[in-house]
């Protein structure tokens, strides 16, 4: 738990007849992240495995299969879950396979999606053709004067409401009769009529008035008059159409969504594999797999492998002591980090800011105690701890996704500890009541060193997993001299029992001669310690002078500013005090002698709370926050590694 999950390299041999059922072990053991091969000089049998062609293909295949589903109206979040069983691993072939069951879908859809273009065109158009021979049909309207006109010039169509009157006006002075038929939304259906040699003249005044002409065909002409009934079937066949076609899709829809979506899983699992599959190498028979593997997991994956492969397969692995310094032989083991349940979400907090190295220490058990701590003591709140504690388990268990649910479970571990220093502090909904502790406000002065305590605790820590840590790594001359190593500390805590000396009234104790004593040998050991060691082992000497006289006063500034940093903690306890003093203050201000007045005065508590509650707990939390990343995580954190990424169907 305090250590990264061990890992080693493996090279596994196998027939390409194999292959794909090997990609299936290796996707459902889960425990193997693909590494580029370090046998692989560029030449001879082996060579590595073309996959950008065929990842382009599935690409492109997958871009047509969502077009489909948006058609159909399954874009959205999926309730289907496939396990690996259900999906196939045909890397190299799954494209043709998947390609031939979806084009007779796509066909279909792409010629009920023309129809319904073709309809939704149409349908405007049928609209105002019903509704203008419906008009004209009542109207006694001759359909020669429409159809075909020889003596004199007409035109139907539409306007714009709000000019059909100046346009009417404007036709009757130079001489052309403009008629009114009805009026649809907008715009009103209209006939105008002229002589036949000013037809030209009406049709370029009725232009400038925004017309739209409508023809009428003449199959809507039966027996010397309009047909509307011919011309309202037309629009309801239209409609009827658009709605056939809709519920076409729909049932479609019903019948091909799962395998839609198992479609889409399957190119998007054999992408990810292509993409790891880049790393193999591969002869006329043989290839050639290279990756991590957590050293437990290696008979499992083994025999995963035994129980797919038909053929035998070999595995060779490199020996623990080549991958304990990191970078040996140009190794850099992923980082895989080994939590007890209740520990993993705080995890989240880590990954915030960086993925330990593979030779570092898993910080997640010191980061849930420390945070908890420092949030519940800058947040000393019964009844806001409560708040915040049944907020968190709502987030935690109804939040659909991981990253959700630790987040909330870490809320909730926070609430409790809020809960719990406000029973120390004496505070529930910024009431006083009786303290476990002390109350912030009998002695501020003291009670801001009690901060001062905490970051000092809180560094410790620090400092002791940087050097636990670069011991493990097999550093032992930065665990010795480092800038947060041995020498450090011990600096740290002569500097911390110097301060202790003077704090509680014995500073008559203190003089230079122990100052100097307890804290030059540290300093000059943080100094030039390294540079000793490196001359006594014949070794190249790392850093100048000048490195070697800043170094303690850097130490020294960085030692002071990190721990005065924490006495914001005990500040903002006593800031959610004074805060929620003044709630109550405003409440007594506005609370009257009749019901109104102490309906105010509640309203002003509860809403007084709640703004508390919502802001100050944002803000200590991102306090929190950047009390680890700079104080804490500053100590140890000195490498970043790369987490472990195995062939997953989780992804």
């Amino acid at each position: 738990m305090l250590r990264p999950v061990r890992m080693t390299l493996v090279n596994v041999m196998l027939l390409k007849d194999d292959l794909s059922q090997a990609l299936r072990a290796m996707t459902e053991s889960e425990c193997l992240q693909i590494e580029a091969p370090r046998v692989f000089d560029g030449e001879g049998e082996l060579r590595r495995v073309e996959t950008e062609k065929t990842i382009a293909e599935l690409v492109s295949l997958r871009g047509r299969i969502e077009a489909i589903a948006e058609v159909l109206g399954l874009s959205g979040r999926s309730s289907y879950r496939f396990g690996i069983a259900d999906l196939t691993i045909e890397p190299r072939e799954i494209r043709a396979s998947i390609e031939g069951q979806c084009v007779s879908i796509e066909r279909k859809v792409r010629r009920i999606s023309k129809e319904i273009e073709q309809d939704r065109e149409a349908l405007s158009r049928v609209d105002l053709t019903a509704w203008l021979v419906s008009a004209l049909e009542e109207r006694h309207v001759d359909p020669v004067l429409v159809t075909g006109p020889v003596y004199i010039g007409a035109r139907i169509g539409t306007l714009p409401s709000d000019v059909f009157a100046r346009t009417r006006h404007a036709m009757n002075l130079a001489g052309h009769e403009l008629y009114g038929l009805g009026t649809l939304g907008s715009r009103t259906f209209v006939a105008s009529v002229t002589t036949a040699d000013r037809l030209g003249d009406m049709t370029k005044g009725l232009r400038g008035a925004r017309f739209e002409p409508l023809s009428i065909r003449r199959d809507l002409v039966k027996e010397g008059s309009f047909d509307a009934h011919a011309a309202e079937f037309e629009m309801w066949e239209t409609r009827e159409r658009l709605t056939e076609n809709g519920l076409e899709f729909i049932r479609m829809a019903e019948k091909s969504e799962r395998d839609i979506r198992r479609w889409l899983a399957e190119i998007d699992l054999n992408i990810k594999i292509l993409e790891a599959m880049s790393n193999f190498l591969e002869g006329e028979y043989s290839c050639l797999v290279t990756g991590w593997v957590p050293v437990r997991n290696l008979d499992f994956l083994a025999e995963r492998l035994a129980e797919r492969c038909a053929n035998p397969v070999e595995t060779l692995t490199v020996p623990q002591e080549e991958m304990k310094v990191e970078g040996t032989a140009g190794l850099r083991p992923p980082t895989k980090l080994l939590n007890p349940r209740f520990l993993r979400p705080f995890e989240v907090i880590v990954d915030l800011y960086g993925t330990p190295g593979y030779n570092a220490l898993n910080p997640t058990i010191f980061v849930a105690f420390t945070f908890v701590l420092i949030f519940g003591a800058m947040f000393g709140d019964l009844g806001h701890g409560l708040v915040l504690a049944i907020l968190g388990l709502a987030v935690f268990f109804l939040g659909s996704k991981r990253g959700t649910r630790d987040m909330g479970f870490v809320l909730a571990c926070c609430g409790v500890s809020s809960g719990v220093f406000g029973l120390l502090y004496g505070a529930a909904f910024g009431n006083e009541m009786h303290a476990w502790w002390t109350h912030p406000m009998k002695d501020p002065a003291g009670f801001l060193l009690y901060g001062v305590i905490l970051g000092a605790v809180v560094i410790n820590i620090g400092l002791l997993i940087n050097i636990a840590q670069n011991l493990w790594a097999g550093s032992y001359k930065e665990a010795w001299f480092g800038e947060w190593g041995i020498s450090t500390l011990l600096f740290y805590w002569a500097a911390m029992f110097l301060f202790a000396l003077v704090s509680f009234g014995h500073s008559h104790r203190v003089s230079w001669v122990l100052v100097l004593g307890m804290l030059a040998p540290p300093l000059a050991a943080t100094a030039v310690g390294a540079q000793i060691v490196d001359k006594l082992t014949g070794r190249p000497v790392e850093g100048d002078l000048a490195g070697a006289v800043f170094k303690p006063v850097e130490l020294m500034l960085s030692s002071l500013t990190n721990t005065i940093s924490f006495v914001r903690v005990p500040a903002f306890a006593l800031n959610h005090i004074a805060l929620m003093s003044s709630v109550f203050l405003l409440a007594g201000l506005i609370q009257g002698q009749g019901v109104t007045g102490r309906v105010f005065s509640w309203v002003d508590i509860v809403l007084g709370n709640v703004v508390v509650v919502a802001l100050e707990g944002l803000i200590v939390l991102v306090q929190t926050m950047r009390l680890h990343y700079y104080e804490f995580f500053g100590k140890f954190f000195h490498h970043q590694g790369h987490p472990f990424k195995p062939l997953s169907l989780e992804d």
